[in-house]
C-alpha cells in the first residue's frame, strides 16, 4: 500500500484557517490492539510524496481508546486547524462511537539522528548518479548545488542543532529536486528503452525457427512499434510505459521460441539442483539430455517443466508495514 500526501489547507491560506474532511479507516481495529494503531500523520509541504514534506505531528488511534471494536471502512472526520501564530491542532472524530482524539504540532527534527540523515543523503547521491546521464546541464547544476549544501550542513550537524535541522530540510529539498528531474527525464529514457527493445526483439524474432510463430511475432512487433511511435509523437509517458511492458513480454516469448534458450534453461536447472525428489529429478534430467541429443525441443520443454515443478517453494516472511490508517 502506498501512502498519499493530501492537502487540506493550501499554501498561502489566510490564518487562522480550519478545514474538515471525511475519511474512512483502512482496516479493522480491535480493543486489544494497542501496539498497531491506526495512524494519522500530518506534514507540511507541496509534494505528493509523503516523505518529501516536513513532519508536523501524528495521531494514533489505539484499541484502548475504543468503547468497542472498530470495523474496516468506519467513517472518520479529520479537522486540521492553524491559529494566527501557526500553531497546528489535528482532531479525529469517529461519529459511530462518539470518539474524539487530538494532537498538536511538535518539532520532530530535534529527535532525528544524524546517522540517519547521512544514510539518506548517501541514498540520494546514488539516485543522482543513476539519473545523471539523462539530466540536462541545468538539472545537474541544481542537483550538485543541493548535494553540496546538504553535505556542508551535515559536517557540523553533530555539534549544532541548527545545522542538523538545516540538513534535514536540505536533504528533503534534494529529494524533491531529484523527483522533478526524474519526472522530466522519464520520457527520453522510455523512448530509448523502446527503440532498443524494438531492435533487440526484432533480432530475436528473426532467429525463431518455426515459420508460423515467427510470422505471428513479427506482426505483433510491427503493431507494438506503430503504437509506440504514436505514443512518442504525443509524448504520452503512461501509454509508452505500457507499450514497453508489452515489448518486454514479446521479447520473452520470442526468446523462449529459440531452442538454445531451452537448452540453457535446462542446464541452469540441472546445475542449480536442490530438487524435492531425487528419483523424479534423475528421470527428467535423463529425458532432457536425450532430447538435446535428438534435437527434440518439445521433449526438452517437458523436462524443464518437470524439473521446475520439483523446485522447493519458498514463502516470504510477512512484512509489517506501518502506513496511514485512513483513506478516502
Amino acid at each position: 500500500m502506498s501512502e498519499v500526501f493530501e492537502r487540506l489547507i493550501e499554501k498561502g491560506a489566510i490564518l487562522p484557517a480550519k478545514k474538515t474532511e471525511k475519511f474512512r479507516t483502512v482496516r479493522a481495529l480491535t480493543k486489544a490492539e494497542n501496539d498497531n494503531p491506526l495512524w494519522i500523520r500530518v506534514g507540511e509541504g507541496e509534494s505528493d510524496i509523503p516523505d518529501r514534506n516536513a513532519y508536523v505531528c501524528e495521531l494514533g488511534i489505539k484499541g484502548k481508546d475504543l468503547p468497542r471494536d472498530l470495523a474496516e471502512g468506519t467513517e472518520l472526520e479529520l479537522t486540521v486547524e492553524i491559529n494566527a501564530i501557526r500553531e497546528l491542532t489535528i482532531t479525529a472524530y469517529i461519529p459511530s462511537i462518539d470518539l474524539r482524539l487530538n494532537a498538536r504540532s511538535t518539532f520532530i527534527d530535534e529527535l532525528v539522528k544524524v546517522d540517519d540523515v547521512e544514510q539518506e543523503l548517501d541514498a540520494q547521491i546514488g539516485r543522482a548518479q543513476a539519473m545523471s546521464p539523462n539530466a540536462s546541464d541545468t538539472q545537474k547544476e541544481q542537483i550538485v548545488s543541493a548535494l553540496t549544501t546538504a553535505s556542508m550542513s551535515l559536517q557540523n550537524a553533530r555539534l549544532d542543532e541548527d545545522e542538523k535541522r538545516k540538513a534535514v530540510k536540505q536533504v528533503r529539498e534534494l529529494k524533491q529536486i531529484l523527483d522533478d528531474t526524474q519526472q522530466a527525464t522519464a520520457l527520453p529514457q522510455l523512448v530509448k528503452d523502446f527503440n532498443e527493445g524494438i531492435a533487440g526483439t526484432g533480432d530475436i524474432i528473426s532467429e525463431v525457427p518455426d515459420t508460423n510463430e515467427r510470422t505471428k511475432q513479427a506482426a505483433l512487433l510491427a503493431e507494438i512499434e506503430a503504437e509506440g511511435e504514436k505514443a512518442i509523437r504525443e509524448k504520452d509517458r503512461v501509454l509508452l510505459t505500457g507499450i514497453n511492458e508489452r515489448l518486454r513480454e514479446l521479447s520473452g516469448r520470442a526468446l523462449f521460441s529459440l531452442p538454445a534458450t531451452w537448452v540453457y534453461h535446462f542446464r541452469t536447472l540441472v546445475n542449480d539442483g536442490n530438487f524435492t525428489s531425487q528419483k523424479e529429478s534423475t528421470y527428467f534430467i535423463e529425458q532432457g539430455q536425450r532430447a538435446i541429443e535428438k534435437n527434440d525441443i518439445e521433449a526438452l520443454k517437458r523436462s524443464c517443466r518437470g524439473l521446475t515443478a520439483l523446485r522447493p517453494s519458498t514463502k516470504a516472511d510477512p512484512i509489517e508495514i506501518n502506513v496511514s490508517g485512513i483513506t478516502r
